[in-house]
């Protein structure tokens, strides 16, 4: 919620049913989900300005991922659909048989993407992209991109 991966918190609430699984899950976040005492102790603080942190980074993210779309769309080396959720795009490049020869060659060009094969993409070449970039390093890394498969 907050884009602090290393400080996870959470809470796991079960109906009548799923009660026969609180001893599995209760062992299983003492050996590998606990709380730090440094998170329980900021978590007043962190909840306190977490909405507005959330929606600046939701308002962020909406806005790389329509440039992106838009930049993409506009290349006709490469078929791009928004992402059903999530801020990755995972445009299929034309022209391109190897995703990591792709990437490879994108990487030369200080382009930062991943194989889409990483990720369980179907046949053919695809690239990973996040939406999560400041906006200015994603405008350069698309084009950077588009420059990359067109030549």
């Amino acid at each position: 919620m907050l884009a602090l991966p290393d400080m996870k918190l959470g809470w796991i609430a079960l109906n009548r049913s799923a009660r026969v699984f609180a001893d599995r899950l209760e062992l299983l976040n003492d050996t590998f989900l606990g709380a730090s005492g440094l998170i329980q102790h900021m978590l007043p603080k962190l909840l306190q300005g977490g909405a507005a942190f959330t929606q600046a980074m939701a308002v962020q993210i909406r806005a790389n991922l329509d440039t992106a779309l838009a930049r993409l769309s506009a290349c006709s080396a490469v078929q791009v659909s928004p992402p059903g959720g999530g801020y990755y795009l995972f445009p299929a490049i034309q022209g391109w048989d190897d995703e990591e020869e792709l990437v490879l060659h994108l990487l030369a060009r200080g382009v930062l993407v991943h194989p889409g094969y990483f990720y369980g993409q179907p046949t053919g070449c695809h690239l990973m992209i996040s939406c999560l970039t400041a906006p200015e390093r994603l405008a350069q890394g698309l084009d950077r991109l588009i420059e990359g498969v067109r030549g």
